[in-house]
């Protein structure tokens, strides 16, 4: 099997039609540079009319500037498209792929490979088309030095062998090296997302400072002491060429004029073109930790694809049905079982569970009962192994999941908080500044172009933030995950006795998961979990029509 590298890019990426192109301006701009050493020699060495040849002379330069900035161009633009369409493929993918997938990956190699490795492919791509093009030349060179002399081209190709052998054991440690440094980069990118993300933790814990400190430089030396091996050893590689060219220059002054005529001025013409050797010698050298560098980030790039490859796709019916989605009536589970595929063991299920629209549920439990994976499956985050889930008693499978999906409007614990109404088109301006003010966000946030000013809020504003976003999506059920934890007093009451009330009256489903046992009045049915099971349920519908009818009796004496 072709491990991931350049030439497996340009192959994979259906990039065939730029051989042509390269073969053509590459053996285009070798012949016009052998030309241009061939007439300097003829010049220098022999007495020739130089009017002819500065004609010929300017002609090779054009041809040479021209196929070199065509070759350029052609190269960058098909290496950047095809660096673009792989972004795409991938991004594509992974907003198609499961939730479990992503969470199991991890952010720091995804965003690695998308950002920092694409980077490297692209910044590589003059390097390439460097070496492609000096390797060409090369080739023209030594065939100009066997027409020069037989005997000087097998010196010259016994040196050039004996060079390439030392870059292929330098590729070998260099390959090795760039995969471990791209690991301990990842590990990098891990250690300062701690710094950064868990500031305030560690302001407050010297020792826990401390331990990430050390582990961050330990990361960090180990990324240093990488990269000067890799340095060293790309050193090691030009100093071979130097003594490549000092030893091929000696034995072609002093040794080729005891084995061979040198009359013609063969031994200035040999000497001048072992120096225009050195040249691209030396360029493909100093490319050698690039390139190598680079198919180190192909392969993780290409790996991470693979990885999301047999996820869940969107087929066109899916996408059909996310516009077509029915109008939320009842969302049902039927003996739903969810494992994790871990050391855990901990699994959900089974759950037996039937929402209804206008309906309000709260759920309770302890840590670790299984509240977010249950959230998590009834919006179709999460697929269970096993029993069944059903929208509008019609069966959910990967065919229709999304219009299982489009019904939810949800905030949970670890929510993401976006700049903008992604998705919604014509948002009223008004309308939104109205929930601003509701929220009692104003002043603290600001609604202009389409974005919000800031996301630098608490967690209770951001949340409060979230909650604006959700309602103006208006979707048929919405899932809130302790939202009023990080509340006041104030908002928490706002939010059971006014937000909820105001979703059930418009029809809207709500799923919330709450500890506020003072405010458990305001649902209609309450569910506890525990090890990932319903452990208890009751119906305060029965409750409330019942203190209602009490009231009614009241009343009437």
């Amino acid at each position: 099997m072709e491990k991931p590298g350049i030439i497996h890019f340009f192959k994979e990426e259906k990039a065939r039609v730029l051989y042509g192109h390269i073969g053509v301006m590459v053996i285009l701009t070798g012949i016009a540079s052998i030309a241009l050493l061939g007439i300097i020699n003829e010049v220098a060495f022999n007495q020739r009319d130089v009017r002819e040849d500065l004609i010929f002379y300017g002609l090779a330069m054009f041809i040479f500037a021209l196929g070199t900035r065509s070759l350029n161009i052609k190269v960058t633009q098909v290496v950047e498209r095809q660096l673009l369409a792989i972004r795409l493929r991938i991004l594509d993918r992974i907003r198609a792929a499961d939730l479990k997938q992503v969470e199991g990956i991890g952010k720091e190699d995804i965003n690695i490979a998308l950002s920092q490795d694409i980077a490297l492919v692209s910044n590589s791509a003059d390097m390439l088309i460097s070496a492609i093009q000096q390797s060409i030349l090369l080739l023209f060179c030594v065939s100009y030095v066997a027409w020069l002399s037989p005997l000087a081209f097998f010196i010259v190709v016994g040196s050039i062998i004996i060079t390439y052998l030392l870059i292929a054991k330098l590729q070998q440690i260099l390959q090795k090296n760039y995969h471990r440094l791209g690991d301990e980069e990842g590990k990098l990118y891990s250690r300062l997302d701690h710094l950064i993300n868990g500031f305030k933790e560690i302001k407050l814990n010297q020792a826990k400072s401390d331990a990430i400190y050390a582990e961050y430089r330990q990361h960090v030396e180990e990324t240093e002491r990488l990269k000067v091996e890799n340095r060293v050893s790309a050193s090691w590689a030009i100093l071979s060429s130097h003594l490549f060219m000092y030893t091929l220059l000696g034995a072609i002054v002093f040794a080729l004029p005891l084995l061979a005529d040198p009359s013609g001025g063969l031994v200035g013409k040999l000497v001048a073109t072992v120096l225009f050797i050195l040249t691209p010698l030396l360029l493909i050298l100093e490319g050698v930790p690039t390139i190598e560098r680079a198919n180190s980030s192909l392969e993780r790039i290409y790996q991470l694809e693979k990885q999301f490859k047999h996820e869940e796709t969107l087929s066109p019916t899916a996408k059909d049905d996310v516009f077509s989605k029915p109008k939320f009536n009842q969302l049902q589970l039927d003996n739903v079982v969810f494992c994790y595929n871990d050391n855990s063991q901990f699994s959900v299920g089974p759950i037996d569970l039937v929402i209804n629209r206008g309906e309000i549920l709260f759920i309770t439990g302890g840590n670790g009962s299984g509240k977010s994976t249950l959230l998590k499956l009834l919006c179709g985050l999460y697929h269970p192994q096993s029993g069944t889930i059903q929208l509008n008693q019609m069966g959910i499978s990967p065919v229709n999941l999304n219009q299982l999906k489009e019904q939810f409007a949800v905030i949970f614990t670890d929510f993401h908080l976006f700049d903008k109404f992604y998705g919604l088109t014509d948002v009223d301006d008004n309308r939104v500044q109205q929930l601003i003010d509701k929220m009692e966000l104003t002043g603290k946030v600001n609604f202009v172009d389409g974005r919000f000013s800031t996301l630098q809020l608490s967690t209770g504003q951001r949340k409060r933030l979230a909650l604006i976003m959700a309602l103006l999506d208006d979707r048929d059920i919405y899932i809130f995950d302790e939202w009023a934890a990080d509340q006041d007093a104030h908002f928490r009451r706002y939010f059971y006795e006014e937000i909820l009330p105001e979703l059930k009256a418009a029809g809207k489903a709500v799923i919330a998961v709450t500890h506020d046992d003072r405010y458990w009045s305001y649902c209609d049915r309450l569910i506890k979990l525990d090890l990932g099971r319903i452990q208890e349920q009751h119906d305060h519908r029965k409750k409330t029509k019942s203190s209602a009818r009490k009231t009614e009796a009241v009343s009437a004496q």
